[in-house]
């Protein structure tokens, strides 16, 4: 164990500060002639999700914002292709309305990749589509209803 040049007290070898553990071989002062620096002192900021709950390093945690950016994005294309179902005029509620996609040849599933896409490229998305309600989805899907 070291010993203060200062006031000539042996100290630990080591510390545990902020949870992390922290050697203090070479120092050639105690704890109580040479603190700890305050930078180091400082506690780390730990806050709680506003949308979940969890603790994150900030104010909203990652899955949050990518969940987030994911309604964002369809919003905007629901906005850009309109958002009323073209079978039957429905337009209460956004969360009912779905793409109903005309062509195989490009599409992103349930946008779950378009929060990493362009706006530019995302509109070629929505242009193969049409906004349907969730009723009139199934009818198309069944065979019921065609477009």
């Amino acid at each position: 164990m070291p010993r203060c040049h200062k006031c000539g007290k042996i100290f630990p070898g080591s510390t545990k500060v902020n949870g992390k553990l922290h050697t203090l071989i070479g120092r050639k002062k105690c704890l109580d002639c040479l603190p700890i620096p305050s930078h180091i002192k400082k506690a780390q900021a730990v806050c709680i999700c506003s949308e979940c709950g969890k603790t994150s390093e900030t104010p909203i945690c990652e899955d949050c914002a990518i969940i987030q950016e994911k309604k964002e994005c369809r919003l905007k294309a629901l906005e850009y292709k309109g958002p009323v179902c073209v079978v039957c005029g429905y337009d209460k509620c956004k969360g009912a309305l779905l793409f109903h996609h005309l062509g195989s040849n490009y599409k992103l599933n349930q946008f779950d990749d378009a929060y990493q896409i362009d706006w530019p490229e995302l509109t070629l998305e929505p242009g193969q589509s049409v906004v349907v309600c969730r009723n009139c989805l199934a009818e198309i899907n069944e065979g019921i209803v065609s477009i």
